[in-house]
């Protein structure tokens, strides 16, 4: 483990025995504290305060609460914020909410648990239901997950199979290319599929990228129509890919980039195949422009930058 990882780890475990509240983002538990959240957040206003004897039975002092240590608070958090400030640690910035998270971290692979490493450091997260992530944890990369379990637990490092979780995912900046590499995991970011049909601030910058390279030819509009499609097909022609017009596994690892699990064309999007090995026909009349191989390589230095640069639209 690199010493981002130990460092990530460490914070991680200095925490353990820290209270759970709803809302908590690493200020001292004090009764001030849980009103505050009880005010911002009423449908856990009990839970948060019948986990303070000073709340619940008017307790004069913190002493001898299982929150507190040498009769004063501890740090309070609650899940995704426990992970927020452990992944700062490593100079890595998540954002609020473990479904913010998930959708919004620059992650260089992602996936269902029963294919985490296991050897690996990794965020670690509940889906529910409604198909959301409402949990998120530290995988610490020894069979062990130390998460900020609930209001009656606190901060708790658990065996894996203890906790119920559904999804993992590695963090870009936690581990090198070469450890990736060495773990058998190919550097890259998770980028869902763009096809005709498609519409946001990915596709907007999907436009700016094929912009560097037809000259600023292509309308900056968030649309995924026929002249995206075509300039889509142009780059996978010159790239040496299927001219299928869909931005695919194949097409973002040309761009140094992966795909992910998220679909984000729109309902109206049209069925289109995915990347194949074998290149369909030109429609009749189709124009695709030329693009020298010598402007590929020249901005293949850049691809990696564009391609972190446009994963934060991933979930727009």
């Amino acid at each position: 483990m690199n010493e981002r990882a130990e460092a990530v780890k460490a914070y991680a475990n200095s925490r353990i025995g820290c209270p759970y509240v709803y809302g908590g983002t690493g200020k001292t538990c004090t009764p001030d504290y849980r009103l505050d959240r009880m005010d911002q957040y009423p449908k856990y206003a009990d839970l948060i305060r019948n986990n303070c004897p000073r709340l619940k039975s008017g307790a004069g002092s913190c002493a001898g609460c299982k929150w507190a240590e040498n009769g004063k608070g501890r740090q309070a958090y609650d899940c995704a914020q426990l992970m927020l400030y452990a992944m700062m640690q490593a100079e890595i910035t998540l954002v609020s909410g473990a479904n913010s998270q998930w959708l919004r971290t620059e992650f260089v692979i992602k996936g269902p648990i029963a294919e985490m490493p296991r050897d690996m450091m990794c965020l670690v997260y509940r889906e529910d239901s409604d198909g959301k992530k409402h949990h998120t944890g530290l995988y610490e990369g020894d069979g062990t997950v130390t998460h900020a379990k609930g209001h009656d637990y606190g901060v708790v490092r658990e065996p894996l199979e203890a906790v119920k979780l559904t999804h993992y995912a590695i963090p870009s900046g936690l581990y090198t290319d070469a450890e990736l590499r060495a773990a058998g995991i190919e550097p890259g970011l998770n980028l869902p599929t763009l096809r005709r049909g498609s519409r946001g601030k990915l596709v907007e910058q999907l436009q700016k990228v094929l912009n560097f390279l037809l000259d600023g030819k292509l309308a900056v509009d968030g649309i995924f129509g026929e002249k995206t499609e075509k300039a889509v097909k142009a780059f996978q022609k010159a790239a040496g890919l299927a001219q299928d017009g869909v931005v695919g596994p194949k097409t973002w690892g040309a761009l140094g980039a992966k795909e992910a699990d998220e679909p984000a064309e729109t309902p109206e999007a049209p069925e289109a195949p995915a990347d194949s090995t074998t290149d369909p026909p030109t429609e009749q009349g189709e124009e695709i422009a030329n693009i020298p191989k010598s402007i590929l390589k020249a901005w293949a230095e850049e691809l990696e930058d564009l391609a972190r640069s446009i994963r934060k639209y991933a979930d727009c």
